[in-house]
């Protein structure tokens, strides 16, 4: 019988090998296309990650469906995932019609860039609004095979996708030149491939009912897609945002040195969401107490296996981005990822009762959760930019990612889940990026500071790594 840790250890995989191609493909986005058209591209993925959440919340829709219907013994794939992906064919048109119409209006009006770079965009705009319909058939496709739990299958198509779609952008730049529209392209034939593969490779049903859409599916996944729609659409606009200020108050290099910090540490909450994924149908298949307890397991879990890890890439981000992006950019990006760091540190914790909540079929808590941090979050972000640049920036997203947590945390069990060794963890992060930021690396002190800090995170850790390797977490009977 499957069992999370093997599935969440598949979603891992899926998650770090693309990391490991970022890490050889960026520096030479940076030689090949210049610190422009990157910030450029930085916006269009950014853009493109988010309308690809523009499919009524039907990927897990569709997942927590398929979840619960194969718990009740019911053959029900064919019609939950055929309606979802009819439905989505509509929202993925609408979704790039709004996109095109925003980013001409972005692109040609507010985004401070040359001349000739934004020509580029111009005319790459099309290619950018049909990846939007792409992104979302993508979604329910992935969706309907982690309902069934399929996480090696999904995850190898996906990791070969993000392969191509860093290399063969990479490949055109090199062969023809920084064409933007060439080179979007050619990421948006990586994410058509995915697309394909994930069709022929599609969970069906043994019993086949001869219907296309059905409509009381239909009805079904809106309701409970409908919520998540809108909030999948809302918080990530209060995660984008920063990009678009940054864009339109300091230029195109700034969303460059921002987003390759950002890019870098978001690869950091795939640990994390390999486990929340793999969780998410066990959630969908349990009820109450039992829930709730798999739930605070989960977090405890993250906690004790994320302590060390954290800590350490604290420590070695200044010397590992001066050797991957050189002295001059790695200073400017180290400080950025290192805050950054701490705001997904504690989003990690976040995204176990994000699973929950959707589990539990209620995702207007998320909803609501984020209509209460928008009218805070915008305005702190635009003084944080004003007064403190990148570095505030990074600030007001950190401080965000902390209090999110805390309200999910209440929404999801009716009180702030705050574990003993929480506030211990965070002193020790927060105490080792105020030694990176304002001692001398390597001196005396720092190293002091550093010998404290890692191995008190580091015996949080080992005693729970050694007990999640031999945890197989069983599905509940």
């Amino acid at each position: 019988m499957k069992s999370v840790g093997r599935n969440a250890f598949y979603n891992l995989a899926g998650t770090l090998v693309p990391v490991v191609f970022s890490l050889v493909t960026v520096p030479l986005y940076l030689k090949l296309i210049g610190p422009e058209r990157y910030g450029v591209l930085a916006i269009a993925w950014l853009l493109l990650g988010y309308f690809g959440l523009f499919d009524l919340g039907l990927g897990r829709a569709t997942t927590y469906h398929i979840a619960t219907r194969g718990k009740e013994g019911r053959d029900d794939v064919d019609a939950i995932l055929n309606t979802a992906l009819a439905i989505n064919v509509v929202i993925g048109a609408i979704g790039a019609l709004l996109l095109w119409g925003i980013c001409y209006w972005f692109f040609g009006q507010k985004f401070k860039v040359d001349g000739e770079i934004r020509s580029e965009i111009m005319f790459g705009l099309p290619l950018l609004a049909c990846a939007v319909p792409i992104a979302t058939l993508t979604g329910v496709l992935t969706g309907a095979m982690q309902g069934k739990e399929r996480f090696a299958e999904t995850n190898t198509i996906s990791t070969v996708s993000t392969i191509l779609f860093q290399v063969l952008p990479l490949a055109i730049a090199w062969t023809y030149g920084p064409y933007l529209p060439h080179l979007l392209a050619a990421a948006i034939l990586a994410r058509v491939a995915a697309m394909v593969v994930l069709w022929i490779r599609r969970p069906r049903s043994i019993e086949k009912t001869g219907r296309w859409v059905d409509w009381a599916e239909a009805k079904s996944l809106v309701n409970y897609g409908g919520w998540l729609a809108i909030t999948s659409l809302l918080i990530p606009f209060l995660v984008l945002t920063d990009r678009f200020l940054i864009g339109s108050l300091i230029g195109a290099t700034a969303v460059a040195h921002y987003s390759l910090a950002y890019q870098l540490v978001q690869r950091y909450s795939g640990v994390p969401a390999s486990l929340t994924n793999a969780l998410f149908p066990r959630l969908a298949a349990t009820q109450g107490e039992e829930a709730v307890a798999l739930a605070r397991r989960a977090t405890k879990t993250l906690l004790e296996l994320l302590a060390f890890p954290t800590c350490l890439a604290l420590y070695v981000m200044l010397p590992f981005m001066t050797l991957w992006l050189g002295k001059e950019v790695g200073s400017i990006v180290s400080p950025i990822g290192q805050i950054f760091l701490i705001g997904y540190w504690a989003n990690a914790f976040a995204l176990v009762f994000f699973a929950k909540i959707h589990a539990s079929g209620k995702p207007s808590l998320l909803f609501w959760r984020a209509i209460i941090q928008l009218p805070i979050y915008l305005p702190a972000l635009a003084a944080g930019i004003y007064y403190g640049g990148l570095i505030g920036c990074a600030i007001v997203f950190t401080i965000r990612s902390i209090l999110d947590y805390l309200i999910v945390s209440y929404a999801s069990i009716n009180r702030f889940l705050i574990l003993p060794m929480m506030p211990v963890v965070l002193a020790a992060l927060v105490v080792a990026v105020w030694s990176n930021m304002k001692l001398e690396f390597g001196s005396l002190q720092w190293a002091a500071i550093a010998v404290v800090t890692l191995g008190l995170t580091a015996s949080i850790s080992l005693k729970a790594t050694v007990e999640f390797a031999k945890t197989r977490w069983k599905r509940p009977s």
